[in-house]
């Protein structure tokens, strides 16, 4: 079996442990570094890593992460952001790009849509602006976040409303479990009723960036009564807030049940919030 086949095989079936290490095998007999980074990144799953190994790992990934990416290279963002109190950055699972932080730099995005290199991405940031080039990036952009290449996608943070709402209106089951997006469905009554009638089953944490209006829990009740609004377990709102706000929210009883996170983020500075169960 040539490389080509064992790749495609890993692209086929992304979840899947027995490609990899076929793959990592048939590498390994020819020397092969990548083989090497796969049995680090394995090995590391079943125990913790030394330092040694740490730094191989990071060497390896130093010295040839931009060649195994290929187009994907020019279209990724390399150093970490910070969003919600949590750091995302490029990393590696398993031999194989599973955390991308996207930043479209120029038109190089229409080259990396439809790569299926990105199938095994399993965390997406889109770090971008939509308005750069009057669309001429945009467009590309759009085509790539929604490619079928990234259907396996179980977190997208920062994603654009258009984009957002083809995602939930896809009638197939994405395993999507985390939804962070630049729009406020409060506003906008098409993403709204597409939350509501979301065909994401997986769906657990949702965020969004609500425009004025009061940020209070009663003003989400078309989301509680909702499907989703009964799976949901983490709420992410990007605004700023206030005592008087983050007691309405921390009130008993003013949320379901299944929520059990409810956060706050504006700039560099995050609020969390337990809500309280009705006495």
């Amino acid at each position: 079996m040539d490389e080509s086949a064992l790749l495609a095989a890993i692209y086929a079936a992304p979840d899947d442990d027995r490609p990899r290490l076929v793959y990592a095998d048939w590498l390994q007999e020819r020397g092969d570094r990548r083989g090497e980074l796969i049995a680090l990144q394995y090995g590391r799953l079943r125990r913790s890593p030394t330092t040694m190994a740490r730094k191989r790992e990071r060497w390896i990934l130093k010295k040839h992460a931009r060649a195994w990416l290929g187009a994907l290279w020019d279209n990724l963002a390399h150093r970490p952001v910070v969003v919600a109190e949590r750091q995302y950055e490029v990393r590696f699972e398993r031999g194989f790009l599973s955390d991308a932080v996207v930043a479209f730099r120029n038109t190089s995005v229409a080259c990396a849509v439809g790569d299926a290199r990105w199938s095994t991405v399993r965390t997406l940031v889109a770090n971008d602006d939509p308005e750069i080039g009057d669309g001429v990036i945009w467009r590309p952009a759009k085509a790539l976040y929604l490619d079928d290449a990234l259907f396996g996608v179980r977190a997208f943070i920062g994603a654009h409303r258009e984009v957002a709402l083809e995602l939930l209106r896809d009638p197939r089951p994405r395993k999507l479990r985390t939804l962070h997006m630049k729009a406020d469905p409060g506003r906008a009554h098409d993403l709204r009723h597409a939350l509501v009638h979301s065909t994401l089953p997986e769906l657990r944490e949702l965020g969004f960036a609500p425009v004025g209006g009061p940020v209070v829990p009663s003003a989400y009740d078309w989301l509680w009564l909702s499907p989703l609004g009964s799976r949901l377990e983490e709420l992410t709102l990007t605004c700023p807030t206030s005592n008087s706000v983050l007691a309405a929210w921390r009130a008993p009883g003013v949320l379901p049940p299944n929520i059990r996170l409810v956060r706050f983020t504006w700039g560099p500075k995050t609020l969390n919030v337990t809500p309280r169960a009705k006495r």
